[in-house]
């Protein structure tokens, strides 16, 4: 962040990549809701608490403050920044989720995690026990 005007100039850029790839300005605000959760979850409750979710709701909402008016223009204008739109075509209906299955999604993969890290645990705490060290 130490070159602002840099800054802008790539967030310009991610909003034109994520509009040729089918995201709509709206869809902005999903991907914050997941983006808090993933944080809340993969983080705990020790770690993410309100001040930190404070400070990532700034930099998301810094982040927001030139992705939408971008997203927005080339809604409005059918822009595709790119020379040859084939390079890239919008591929929405194979990757976007509604929000009820995203926050499944994540659900489950944080359950697996719980999984994962009981077994890693437990794997450590094995090899300890037998002197191999974590």
């Amino acid at each position: 962040l130490d070159d602002p005007q840099q800054y802008d100039r790539n967030l310009i850029k991610l909003a034109e990549n994520h509009y040729d790839r089918g995201v709509k300005s709206v869809e902005y605000a999903v991907v914050g809701e997941v983006l808090f959760y993933v944080l809340r979850q993969c983080l705990g409750p020790n770690v993410y608490m309100q001040d930190v979710h404070q400070v990532w709701v700034k930099v998301y909402s810094r982040m927001l403050k030139t992705i939408v008016p971008i997203a927005v223009d080339c809604e409005l204008k059918g822009y595709r920044h790119h020379s040859e739109p084939e390079l890239r075509p919008p591929v929405r209906a194979s990757y976007m989720f509604s929000h009820a299955q995203t926050l499944a999604f994540f659900q489950a993969a944080s359950s697996a995690d719980d999984s994962d890290k009981d077994a890693n645990t437990e794997l450590k705490s094995e090899k300890i026990r037998r002197g191999e060290g974590a």
